[in-house]
């Protein structure tokens, strides 16, 4: 069991959360124009506008928070051609921009192939964007536990699951009822669900990483003690990513996010066609806000499993698995 977790930066935590819902809520208005589905109520379209541009503008405050140096942010969009965090941030700045055109097609009566039109460019980019922040730790080799095809995958289906809450919401606050309103949400909770339980699978299935004095082969000599620390100063890496939780507290806070984030917002979901509209609307919002802890706790278990390999240089890795990897130690002559 690991003594030291490093905490998880909360300004990621609540970036990738707020900003996933926020992609996803714009990225779903997008289909509908595409497949002109749009709820007809007066002033839902810029209402909800107007929502997933302040989830993406809170989300955009919170990450600024987590710059070194914000005065350098710009200088990150040049770095487009090798950078995911580059790429991020032009997907972002398009996305917005393509959001502030796709409400001002909607307010064009006449404009419906404008509309259309607006609205895949503004779900293309809103998928990129999201795509690209999770490719940002997808990318990183010295994290196994975030290199894999499962963590952008998952992080599309949050971001849409997420979205589709907060539009049901908005749907019941404008009086808009239609058969299978909550089709859209269930469906997404399902298949995000289904897609995290098999990140955990993966996240089980990683063997520990081998501490330095073992990699060098000096178990062989018995029982090695790290002496002194391999750098002076602080290491940015394991402050943020670090640690490591046991087994145990992690499966124990798996099901708790499992049970806010995809439990409870479905028992929630599934009956809201049955009840009158302040039911509901009480309903969807209690959703909304389950996700919303959930996905925080799921973000928070995203950054604290996750094991830099540079923890093996501070004798902090797994000696028993490497002893199947190296002969045993020696003893006697």
């Amino acid at each position: 069991m690991d003594r030291a977790i490093a905490l998880p930066a909360a300004s990621l935590i609540v970036f990738t959360a707020a900003s996933g819902a926020g992609f996803g809520l714009l990225g779903l208005l997008g289909v509908l124009a595409v497949a002109d589905a749009l709820p007809m109520a007066s002033g839902f379209v810029p209402a909800a506008v107007l929502a997933g541009l302040g989830l993406v503008g809170g989300a955009l405050a919170a990450a600024r928070c987590h710059l070194g140096r914000p005065a350098r942010m710009l200088l990150a969009f040049t770095q487009w051609r090798t950078s995911w965090l580059s790429r991020e941030g032009v997907a972002i700045a398009a996305s917005l921009v393509a959001a502030l055109g796709f409400a001002s097609a909607c307010a064009w009566p006449q404009g419906e192939s404008l509309r259309i039109a607006a609205g895949a460019t503004m779900a293309a980019l809103a998928t990129a964007s999201v795509a690209c922040t999770a490719m940002i730790y997808a990318s990183l080799r010295p994290i196994p536990q975030w290199r894999t095809w499962l963590v952008p995958a998952v992080f599309l289906l949050l971001a849409g699951m997420t979205g589709a809450l907060v539009l049901v919401l908005l749907e019941h606050c404008f009086g808009e009822v239609r058969s299978g309103i909550n089709g859209l949400p269930v469906t997404a909770i399902l298949a995000a669900w289904a897609a995290k339980c098999a990140y955990w699978r993966h996240l089980d299935a990683i063997p520990a990483p081998v501490c330095t004095p073992v990699a060098a082969g000096l178990n062989r000599i018995g029982r090695v003690r790290l002496l002194d620390r391999p750098l002076a100063a602080g290491d940015r890496a394991l402050a943020e990513i670090g640690g490591g939780l046991a087994w145990a507290q992690a499966r124990t806070l798996r099901r708790v996010a499992g049970a806010l984030l995809f439990a409870l917002p479905l028992v929630l979901t599934v009956p809201q066609p049955m009840l009158g509209r302040t039911g509901a609307t009480l309903a969807a919002a209690a959703a909304v806000l389950a996700a919303g802890a959930g996905v925080l706790l799921e973000r928070w278990l995203f950054f604290a499993e996750a094991r830099h390999v540079s923890r093996g240089w501070y004798g902090a890795g797994d000696n028993a698995g490497a002893r199947r990897l190296l002969p045993p130690a020696k003893t006697g002559r």
